[in-house]
């Protein structure tokens, strides 16, 4: 957001860098991916990167100031708000910016969760060049609700049929020239901004979730922007000479939710004995490695709403005991908790999306344990949570929670403690604190409410805080000047024969090409509708963000995809639809399922057809050269080295490749995806495993071929030993080679999944995991599909390719 501060300095570097160059390209890496045009689902990225705006804007500090609205005014009961819309703002498409235009936009952005649909707005609507909010009760923190992302003003012809967005059409000193879902984004500079005009000519975001490829791509000059660095990647490039590490809090705090009206955690003496428990600054120094305790529930960041004054939480385990006492709770054989027969033993719900959550879920485990509570860790998803508070299941939660989704956290406070929220206070009420923030949502109270109310929090305990985050952001210091241009032994599987009739293949191939479709159809719906959990949840949450999901969010899921219909009956709708090739749209993004696949799939194939062209140019010929001289010098080598290349894991050898050639040499980019120069290491580390295979089966195959009679009898005819092997001998050893290798093809299309995180690339594998995490069903079954009949075809393929070379070969 641009609440914060980095993302500040971000927007400066956009628009306001020491040097202005129109040449000049940036690029920023992190770990969120672009999930659609829609704001409300990557509406946080289009503002980052300076390429759709809001009516209200916020500085570096939270204040409010003007953005496509000069100012806005509100009627003196509070209920009606005036938001005066800038004249002369053109949108990228050259339409100008009318009051009719960002009414629309906010009105379809009311119609998604968020904010603003649980604002008390009655109408939003155009009145000249003014936007006209009409409420049901008064709402002081309106303009703060208007500067979040999901409020962005695009242009008209952004919408398509029922209002979907179907592209990025806004107002900032950026326009798209490409978007790639889910990990590329380019954008240009618009020179009809109506403000500070750009000064770099083109930026570029690269969604990469691996943070130890992020943290390389910064070390290696890939990126001059990389977000979200984890401890260790602070650590390793704190000393780099090219790169500026930047740090700072941010208004997100690492909270456990109970619920208080579990008959353990009722009585408030329970949780403050959970809360005395924990060793917050130890914590934070172990798995965080920075000094982030929280001895109150907002940051220092939010300095209206934290209060220096406040007791603050302290770690005292013998008052934790002493508190349990009281309750009644006595020590076990084995120091767990008993009263009335029942052990304190609760579970602890948490996910890990965040990959800090789950080591800090151990540590609490482990803390809690010395005080005679046991906890059973469930790290699944992060809809769960919301799902156990609304079936009232949830026991404890670990989150984090961001509070500057707008300005003013007390939106964020309204929707989780004014009385409950899914992502706040379960089983707990307070008039005083109810009264307080709904006070404050109206205008009315001020600073000594606002520390009452964090007083509440802070005796009562709804939520334990744990510690607070820090941003880290690493920066090249090259955006002081120009940027430089950046440039044992393997044997034949059984399974690798040859050859049958020809009619005989294709209608082979056909029925096994029905049983494919009808088996991964039937599995794949089966096995999405058996997974744990409620699937409006989980879809609602990739959809829309893990702490945007709340109840009304997972029933407008619910009904928009009709996910209460039989199983049975879906069933067969999906396989109807399948025999028509209308894979349906997908659950998340809106779009079609197969539009998506077939951009994934071409990017997949792209990198898996110059693996395989590299590994052909690199296995076969060291196979043949070693196979001519079997139980020599280089024969003996190449089973060292292609044993070694096999044995090593396709993660660590694409690693071990961008330390070398990208961050040590500088030759490459490290990650990313559209230039000739990102194909090389990815398709490398693809290719080196499967010229081991290849150098093999070449080699085995080539010294059976030179041990034959026509072999020997060809050169006692007098031919040479180049025109022997050119003739006779890799004619011979192209049938085993070819079938492998087209084998070897597939498990490369279906295998790249590992490659495809390491290095950013936005092909199926990345796609399919992420459709099974966010219980996209008719992704993920035309996904499967798609890869088990290309297995299929291929198998068809080969068939023709070993007749073709050897009629007397069978089927593959």
């Amino acid at each position: 957001m641009k609440t914060l501060a980095l993302a500040a300095l971000l927007c400066l570097a956009l628009v306001q860098p020491v040097q202005a160059d129109a040449d000049r390209s940036l690029d920023v890496a992190a770990p969120f991916e672009i999930k659609g045009a829609d704001p409300a689902l990557s509406g946080s990225i289009f503002q980052r990167m300076g390429i759709a705006e809001t009516l209200v804007d916020a500085d570096s500090d939270g204040r409010l100031e003007p953005g496509l609205a000069t100012g806005w005014s509100v009627s003196p009961d509070g209920r009606v708000w005036r938001f005066d819309v800038r004249p002369g703002v053109r949108f990228h498409d050259g339409s100008p910016l009318t009051a009719d235009a960002a009414a629309r936009a906010l009105r379809v952005a009311r119609s998604k969760p968020g904010l603003l649909d649980k604002a008390p707005i009655e109408s939003i609507e155009a009145d000249g060049m003014a936007v006209v909010v009409r409420l049901s009760e008064p709402l002081a923190a309106l303009p703060a609700f208007l500067s979040e992302y999901r409020a962005q003003i695009l242009a008209p012809a952004a919408y398509g049929q029922d209002d979907r967005v179907v592209a990025v059409i806004g107002t900032g000193p950026y326009r798209v020239t490409e978007m790639t879902p889910p990990l590329r984004l380019e954008a240009e500079r618009f020179d009809d901004y109506w403000g500070a005009p750009a000064r770099i000519g083109q930026v570029s975001y690269r969604a990469v979730g691996r943070v130890e490829s992020r943290a390389l791509m910064a070390e290696s000059g890939a990126a001059e922007y990389v977000f979200n660095l984890d401890p260790a990647s602070r650590a390793r490039l704190a000393g780099r000479d090219r790169l500026e590490l930047l740090s700072t809090p941010i208004p997100r705090a690492l909270i456990v939710k109970l619920n208080a009206g579990h008959p353990y955690l009722a009585d408030v003496r329970a949780r403050r004995a959970l809360s005395l428990a924990i060793d917050r600054e130890g914590l934070a120094k172990a798995v965080l490695r920075y000094p982030a305790a929280a001895n109150q529930l907002l940051p220092p960041s939010m300095a209206d709403w934290h209060d220096p004054e406040a007791a603050p939480l302290q770690h005292d385990r013998e008052a934790a005991k002493a508190l349990l006492h009281e309750l009644g709770w006595q020590p076990g054989a084995d120091g767990i908790l008993h009263r009335d027969g029942e052990r304190f033993s609760l579970q602890l719900t948490t996910y890990p999306d965040r990959p800090e959550l789950p080591l800090v879920a151990a540590v609490l485990e482990q803390l809690w344990r010395q005080v005679g509570v046991e906890v059973a860790i469930n790290s699944t998803n992060s809809s769960a949570i919301p799902e156990g508070h609304q079936n009232g299941t949830l026991e404890l939660a670990l989150f984090a929670r961001n509070f500057a989704l707008v300005p003013d956290p007390v939106g964020t406070l309204l929707q989780d403690y004014a009385p409950a929220g899914d992502w706040g206070a379960m089983g707990w009420r307070h008039d005083r604190f109810e009264g307080l923030i709904r006070d404050l949502a109206r205008g009315e109270g001020g600073a000594d409410s606002r520390l009452e109310a964090v007083a509440i929090l802070q005796q009562e305990l709804p939520v334990i805080p744990v510690a607070w985050y820090q941003q880290t952001v690493a920066v090249s210091r090259a955006l002081e000047g120009p940027r430089s241009t950046r440039s044992s032994a393997i044997s034949v599987s059984p399974d690798c024969a040859g050859g049958t009739d020809g009619m005989a293949i294709i209608g082979y191939r056909l029925l096994q090409a029905l049983l494919v479709a009808l088996f991964i159809g039937v599995s794949t719906f089966v096995m999405m509708r058996a997974l744990p959990g409620d699937m409006a949840w989980r879809i609602a949450a990739h959809r829309y963000g893990y702490d945007q999901v709340d109840a009304d969010a997972a029933r407008l899921v619910r009904e928009e995809l009709g996910l209460e219909g039989a199983g049975p009956s879906a069933l067969w709708h999906w396989l109807g639809e399948m025999a028509r090739l209308d894979f349906g749209n997908s659950l998340v993004s809106g779009q079609p399922v197969l539009d998506e696949i077939l951009h994934q799939l071409g990017a997949t194939l792209q990198l898996a057809a110059v693996a395989l062209l590299l590994s052909l140019l690199i296995g076969p010929p060291l196979g043949v050269i070693a196979g001519l001289r079997p139980g020599g010098a280089i024969d003996r080598a190449l089973l060292v080295l292609s044993s070694a290349l096999r044995a090593t894991p396709q993660f660590l050898l694409g690693l071990l490749l961008i330390v070398v050639v990208s961050v040590e040499l500088r030759w490459l980019p490290a990650a990313g995806h559209g230039e000739v120069g990102h194909f090389i290491l990815p398709a490398l580390t693809l290719a080196l495993g499967l010229a081991a295979l290849s150098a093999r089966i070449a080699r085995d195959a080539m010294a059976a071929v030179a041990e034959a009679p026509f072999y020997a009898f060809a050169r006692h005819k007098g031919l040479s030993d180049q025109q022997v092997l050119l003739r006779h001998g890799l004619r011979n050893i192209a049938v085993p080679l070819v079938t492998c290798l087209g084998l070897q093809f597939v498990a490369l299309v279906e295998g790249v999944v590992v490659v495809e995180s390491i290095f950013g690339w936005p092909g199926i594998g990345h796609a399919l995991v992420h459709a099974i995490f966010g219980r996209d069903v008719p992704m993920v079954q035309g996904t499967a599909l798609v890869l088990g009949l290309g297995f299929v075809l291929v198998n068809a393929s080969i068939d023709g390719v070993v007749r073709r070379l050897d009629p007397r070969g069978g089927r593959a």
